[in-house]
């Protein structure tokens, strides 16, 4: 006949389980079975029935437990039972010098902080003799901090699970160091609107020293030391790539501000012996014609292109798919190469240089007519921008 018995152990104060804690099953004062509690505080023993025990939870952290029980004499049953565990105090000392890393004096006046958790428990300010001194739990972990000369220096420490114990950490801090701040921002030569992801490249003489890309504002950072000789380079694909030679000054904190301007490059493509300059899709919203953000940023692809390129002229082609009334549809495209135009003259090309063109459905791509059903994959093929390269 057997019965079972299922434990936890906590710690009687914070009510946590203990993990790792020996429980021992004694008869009449002899160990009989022992085991260890899992993450979770628990344990289980196999006992038998119409018998006497005590169970016995050690821990080197709390001072011992024991529980008395008593098995009747139902088969199966079983019985769950709590030890509650009272910690033991156990203090430890740390203490030292805050002293300069190069010389090894004492650094008077320093400000040093105790850290558990994340949270400061405990701050500090030396004497001339640089030396500080903390009281510590046993078996528990905490940070160091101190301030000086601009820096912050961390030290992490564990202490053991032994009272009474001082432990030596001296702190040395390393000599004052001039930085200044680089604040730079890269940016689009026409639109002026800032490039993401654009590659920034610190180098000291010829040795890169750091890489970094744009964020979302097209700005950048960096640190660098006083008095020295610095060149940024920015590259991002199909841009042009920029560099600037930048010379550190000799004052702290100093910020340098920065801004690179770099051009789109587009090169002229040709398909079927017609030449075209390549863009992303120009998208309009639903019935509109008015040119968007996203629109100007592929446009000024196309400005870029006729400024380097003086002798082209172009072909502005707007095109729409079967769906809706031809006649409507023939005026929308009509109306969205004109405001391209605009655009674009807006923008400083000349409109001898420029003819815009809408089409609407007149020359679809593929089957797609009046009254035929295609998927909107294919009649997304008939919707089109298109930019071709006509010479002198």
């Amino acid at each position: 006949c057997n019965q079972i018995v299922n434990g936890t152990v906590i710690d009687k104060v914070t009510k946590l389980p203990l993990a790792n804690t020996k429980v021992s099953l004694l008869e009449n004062n002899n160990e009989v079975n022992s085991t260890y509690t899992n993450t979770n505080g628990t344990f289980n023993f196999t006992i038998n029935c119409e018998s006497s025990y005590k169970i016995v939870a050690a821990n080197n952290l709390y001072f011992d437990e024991t529980v008395n029980i008593v098995s009747n004499n139902n088969r199966n049953t079983e019985q769950s039972i709590t030890l509650s565990l009272i910690k033991k105090e156990c203090k430890q000392t740390v203490t030292g010098i805050i002293r300069d890393k190069i010389s090894k004096k004492p650094l008077p006046n320093s400000t040093i902080s105790l850290y558990q958790n994340d949270k400061v428990i405990d701050t500090y300010t030396v004497g001339n003799d640089g030396v500080y001194q903390f009281d510590l739990e046993c078996s528990s972990t905490y940070k160091l901090t101190v301030f000086k000369n601009n820096n912050l220096e961390s030290f992490r420490l564990k202490t053991a699970a032994e009272n009474g114990r001082t432990l030596t950490l001296h702190i040395e801090i390393e000599p004052l160091v001039c930085i200044q701040y680089i604040n730079g921002v890269v940016s689009e030569n026409i639109s002026k609107n800032p490039i993401p992801n654009a590659t920034i490249t610190l180098l000291n003489i010829t040795k890169d020293i750091e890489k970094t890309t744009t964020d979302s504002n097209g700005t950048f950072y960096f640190e660098i030391e006083c008095d020295k000789s610095y060149t940024l380079k920015v590259e991002k694909e199909n841009y042009t790539n920029a560099s600037l030679n930048l010379n550190s000054t000799g004052k702290s904190a100093y910020a340098h501000t920065i801004e690179f301007v770099i051009e789109p490059i587009i090169q002229i493509s040709e398909k079927n012996g017609i030449r075209f300059i390549e863009t992303k899709p120009i998208d309009f919203e639903l019935d509109e014609y008015e040119i968007t953000d996203e629109n100007k940023i592929e446009l000024n692809k196309i400005v870029f292109n006729m400024n380097q390129n003086p002798s082209i002229k172009i072909e502005i082609n707007y095109h729409t798919d079967s769906r809706g009334p031809d006649a409507y549809n023939l005026q929308l495209t009509i109306n969205r190469a004109n405001a391209t135009k605009d655009y674009l003259i807006s923008k400083g090309i000349s409109a001898d240089r420029i003819k815009a063109n809408g089409f609407g459905e007149t020359q679809l791509l593929n089957k797609c007519k009046n009254d035929v059903k295609c998927t909107d994959a294919e009649h997304l093929e008939n919707r089109r921008t298109e930019f071709i390269v006509k010479t002198n």
